[in-house]
């Protein structure tokens, strides 16, 4: 697994749920095996620490706000779609378009792209 151009290769033996190397395993544990793999890829990079740390989600997602082209976005769709900006504003807990989370960002689009069509 390569992120952010580190790379990190992993491997993992197919085993049982105590932990011994299964014999003759079928389909089911091979799959499960990669997928435990994967996610131990995943751990060496950092990546889900935060659910580690029983948080919903990273610190920076909490605050990281639309980038300006986002905003735009928004403002077009909420504009062609005759939207109420106050309740949409509320129901995404945000003063204006520009302070909105960007991680609403694609819930926010999908909703107003489905009230245009």
């Amino acid at each position: 697994m390569c992120v952010e151009g580190k790379r990190h290769v992993m491997w993992l033996p197919v085993m049982d749920n105590r932990n011994k190397s299964i014999v003759n395993p079928t389909s089911r544990d091979i799959s499960d095996a990669r997928i435990r793999c994967l996610v131990k890829c995943i751990a060496m990079h950092g990546l889900g620490l935060y659910i580690y740390a029983g948080e919903a989600m990273p610190e920076a997602a909490k605050t990281e706000v639309l980038t300006p082209a986002q905003a735009e976005d928004i403002k077009d769709l909420l504009e062609q779609a005759n939207g109420d900006v106050t309740k949409f504003l509320g129901f995404f807990k945000a003063s204006s378009v520009d302070e909105m989370l960007a991680i609403h960002y694609p819930k926010a689009v999908a909703a107003l792209k489905a009230k245009i069509n």
